[in-house]
């Protein structure tokens, strides 16, 4: 008897937990645009810059975002491997940089915010709502904050110096900059190569 009940409370602890920790994953939105042409412009070495002030999160989606875009046979490189993140340059600096290492692409994503979602993720039958109005219960529904985390990329030629890709993603549920970046980096490469920018 003791036995079974000790299960019980196991369950009863375990089962809300495991709910918790699958019912969300992180996922992202994108709304992009592309410049129309009569031809596929592919490229073959991008240089990449997060601009975002916290250094952590540049770091790990600066290397993620070429690490993806390595896989899928383009020669990418990080900013933090050519520039200090503190110092400020001039058109000339990058000008040089670009054409020196022969990058075709710029890729340049701008952090533009945050949003904190409250979602009440207590489901209610009509029993269930007659039973907690019809007598006093301790028991509550658990209100739980959402972060969605937007960015705007925008993928420049250096051939031109002009914007041919652009998008806003919105990434919701991101638990850490690893789990923010791989689901970032997901939806961008897919959307290079549904766009032709990347073979």
């Amino acid at each position: 008897m003791i036995k079974k009940n000790i299960y019980r409370y196991i369950l009863i602890f375990l089962i809300p937990l495991f709910l918790q920790i699958y019912s969300c994953s992180t996922t992202t939105e994108l709304a992009s645009w592309r410049e129309q042409t009569t031809e596929d412009s592919t490229f073959q070495k991008i240089f990449v810059m997060v601009l975002i002030r916290d250094l952590e999160y540049r770091i790990i989606l600066e290397n993620k975002i070429t690490a993806e875009l390595n896989k899928a046979g383009v020669n990418a490189v990080q900013s933090l491997k050519k520039l200090s993140p503190v110092e400020r340059y001039e058109k000339d600096d990058f000008d040089t940089l670009l054409q020196k290492n022969n990058f075709d692409g710029f890729l340049m994503i701008k952090y533009e915010g945050s949003i904190e979602e409250k979602k009440n993720k207590e489901g209610i039958t009509y029993y269930k709502y007659y039973r907690k109005f019809s007598r006093p219960t301790r028991r509550k529904g658990y209100i739980e904050s959402h972060k969605i985390v937007i960015f705007e990329s925008v993928l420049f030629s250096v051939l031109n110096e002009k914007s041919i890709w652009a998008a806003t993603t919105k990434t919701n549920d991101s638990s850490g900059p690893e789990d923010l970046a791989q689901s970032f980096c997901e939806a961008i490469i897919k959307e290079f190569k549904t766009c032709r920018l990347i073979r």
